[in-house]
């Protein structure tokens, strides 16, 4: 039974009841591969209300697979009839505490590995969204399944949710510390109050929560203004979020930002703001660098090494790009090149000295130093330990080949 294929109406005689029924039984299977693939089935068939709401007709126990069945248990809370069952067993109550108190901030580590491996993985072998609700834009649903979201789903989630207050807390989080930059807990502990803040406003139910408060222009000013730049992608992630529901798209729109909708004008959960320089450019803080500081440190930075003479500058040009993972076949050969046509050039300390300066101002591998050095004559490194003149240098070197000459018989 594919997830995303349109099923009959599970009943006791339906052959679509009987393939939940075995499911359910493969649950108890003393092997936890078998019963962990039980729950990926499970819960991807649950997509569809239907299938949901018979899956909890038949009361799984899943206590026994820990985490293994968090997913699916999390899939319940999205119906008035699930939650009633996970009530009954006392299963809420003690998720929003494990949530409120510890998984909310741990989920931010997840939820970031997740987007990393979206991004960074081909679209060949990313992973497909298991989403059936054509609004959604793929990998949407990929993202993992968040405790608040599912509570918001249904209206007696979002009462227990009022009534613990655990909404109004994200949001002085948020205000009390949206602002730090420094200490990397703190930092973890707001991106974790902005997911929840965000899960639960992505919800029809749950946006009403953000009229109540200042969440959504506390977490536009961390996308316009933070100093760090995971929060500024938690904010843009959190705000797509929020732009999910009509309730949200309002509102982002009053803070001059802008949700893509679809040809019907729903939202695909993802916006910008209209001056797109308020989110994309970082302000240096005021009074970090002085002006005497700044000045100092422009002049400290590597100046280009020229030389007049215009073998000596191609030369020079070229040992640059040898820096260049690109460019240094390319380089090494043309330098091999003028050697053979100019090899006075490699002769000159003067040039050597400017070489040695290049090899200074940048990152060159072992091998490349190795070549570079030894593109120069060996006398050069000889002139410059005796630091002797040039033209003693030239003086020597055409001198030589004559006695050479006068020993042969």
């Amino acid at each position: 039974m594919p997830p995303s294929a349109e099923v009959e109406s599970p009943s006791s005689s339906s052959v679509c009841g009987w393939a939940i029924r075995l499911l359910v039984t493969q649950l108890y299977d003393p092997d936890v591969e078998v019963s962990e693939v039980a729950v990926q089935i499970l819960e991807e068939s649950c997509n569809q209300k239907t299938v949901l709401e018979y899956v909890v007709r038949c009361r799984p126990a899943l206590d026994h697979l820990n985490s293994i069945g968090a997913p699916l248990l999390l899939r319940f809370l999205s119906t008035s009839l699930g939650y009633q069952y996970l009530k009954g067993l006392d299963y809420i109550t003690r998720e929003m505490d494990d949530w409120f108190l510890g998984r909310n901030y741990s989920y931010v580590t997840l939820v970031e590995a997740t987007l990393s491996r979206a991004f960074f993985t081909s679209p060949e072998i990313a992973p497909r969204s298991k989403s059936t609700d054509p609004s959604h834009p793929p990998g949407y649903e990929s993202l993992p399944p968040h405790f608040y979201r599912e509570l918001s789903r249904t209206e007696e989630g979002c009462e227990l949710l009022r009534e613990s207050g655990h909404f109004d807390r994200f949001a002085t989080i948020i205000r009390d510390t949206w602002t730090e930059h420094e200490d990397t807990e703190a930092i973890v502990k707001l991106k974790g109050c902005m997911w929840a803040v965000g899960n639960i406003g992505s919800m029809e139910l749950g946006a009403s929560f953000l009229e109540d408060s200042d969440a959504v222009s506390l977490i536009i000013q961390m996308a316009e203004q933070s100093r760090v730049t995971t929060i500024r992608g938690t904010a843009f992630f959190v705000l797509g979020l929020i732009s999910r529901t009509l309730h949200g798209m309002e509102m982002i729109t009053e803070h001059g930002w802008t949700a893509a909708t679809d040809y019907l004008g729903r939202s695909v959960g993802y916006c910008l703001p209209l001056q797109l320089s308020t989110f994309f450019m970082l302000k240096p803080e005021r009074g970090f660098v002085k002006d005497t500081q700044r000045s100092t440190q422009m002049d400290s930075r590597p100046r280009p090494v020229t030389d007049d003479e215009p073998v000596h500058a191609r030369v020079l040009s070229l040992v640059a790009d040898t820096g260049n993972a690109v460019l240094a076949k390319k380089a090494a050969n043309d330098l091999n090149g003028i050697k053979m046509r100019h090899p006075e050039a490699f002769a000159s300390t003067e040039l050597y000295r400017k070489v040695r300066d290049v090899l200074g101002n940048h990152n060159f591998r072992l091998p490349i130093r190795r070549f570079l050095l030894d593109l120069f004559d060996r006398n050069v490194m000889r002139n410059i330990v005796l630091d002797e003149d040039e033209s003693e240098n030239e003086s020597i070197r055409t001198q030589r080949p004559v006695h050479a000459r006068s020993r042969l018989p």
